[in-house]
């Protein structure tokens, strides 16, 4: 979905992260006016660019969050770091006249915390922690907003993560190791994504979420993703677990897919396999 206001600027925080750096190419890609800090963002950062008289177009997007990547050995000060920069950069643009600032929360935070990996709940709950002083600027702002997000995927995923790990398997032709098998996923391309986000740029609630497109456990994702690998004349990924039910495959889900869900993902899984993107 292009943007149809060429006027518009989008300021990024967390623009070399994953999701950050892949809204900032589609954007320059249509034109977009794209800025970003020169380094890294901390409690400590230089917050002088709100001050400027030239912001009333500007729509930043904060995509920043220590410890997105799953190799973090994460604890406690996670949360921490995450929040006081929540907490310098939120007050400093309501002194602004910027058009719009977009926090990404996850829609893990609505999860049972005991239904997600351990590894990954120090992330988690700083997700929560962000959230809800994102909530309460939102009080004393209308123009801070709130999108929750699912696990975002793209052919231009780093190593490191699920899926592209996965179809990077069947490429080396070796196996891949389902640490947890039954957890559950909640999984959106980045193109869905994408239109979602320029749709809520301009609307009139500051709390949405983008749905996902797919929701079921990761074993159940891993069945379907080599099952589109036979139909792109690629070999099946040998997966291996643990976990006992992996023998059997109990539990497997009879799923639908959207069509356009479908041919996105065969689409990444084609660029991936083609040797783009590493």
């Amino acid at each position: 979905m292009p943007i149809r206001e060429k006027e518009l600027e989008f300021f990024l925080f967390g623009d070399k992260g994953f999701l950050g750096s892949q809204t900032s190419k589609q954007l320059v890609s249509e034109r977009v006016k794209v800025r970003a800090l020169e380094g890294k963002i901390t409690s400590a950062s230089d917050l002088d660019f709100f001050n400027k008289s030239t912001l009333k177009d500007t729509i930043f997007l904060n995509f920043a969050g220590t410890g997105v990547t799953p190799k973090w050995d994460l604890d406690d000060g996670l949360s921490l770091i995450n929040k006081e920069i929540l907490e310098k950069l939120l007050p400093a643009f309501i002194s602004s006249d910027a058009r719009s600032f977009i926090h990404f929360a996850s829609n893990y935070e609505k999860s049972e915390l005991d239904s997600i990996p351990i590894s990954r709940q120090p992330y988690v709950k700083s997700k929560i922690a962000t959230s809800d002083i994102c909530k309460r600027f939102i009080l004393l702002d209308s123009r801070i907003k709130l999108l929750y997000l699912p696990t975002i995927i793209s052919s231009a995923q780093p190593h490191g993560r699920f899926f592209r790990d996965f179809v990077e398997c069947s490429r080396q032709g070796i196996g891949f190791n389902l640490l947890n098998p039954g957890a559950r996923v909640s999984i959106t391309t980045f193109d869905y994504f994408y239109d979602h986000l320029m749709e809520f740029v301009d609307s009139q609630h500051s709390i949405s979420e983008v749905e996902p497109e797919f929701e079921s456990t990761v074993l159940n994702f891993a069945v379907i993703l080599n099952k589109m690998l036979v139909e792109l004349g690629c070999s099946e990924v040998k997966m291996y677990s643990s976990q006992s039910f992996m023998g059997s495959f109990q539990g497997l889900e009879s799923l639908k897919l959207r069509p356009s869900f479908e041919r996105t993902l065969k689409s990444y899984m084609k660029e991936i396999l083609g040797g783009h993107n590493g």
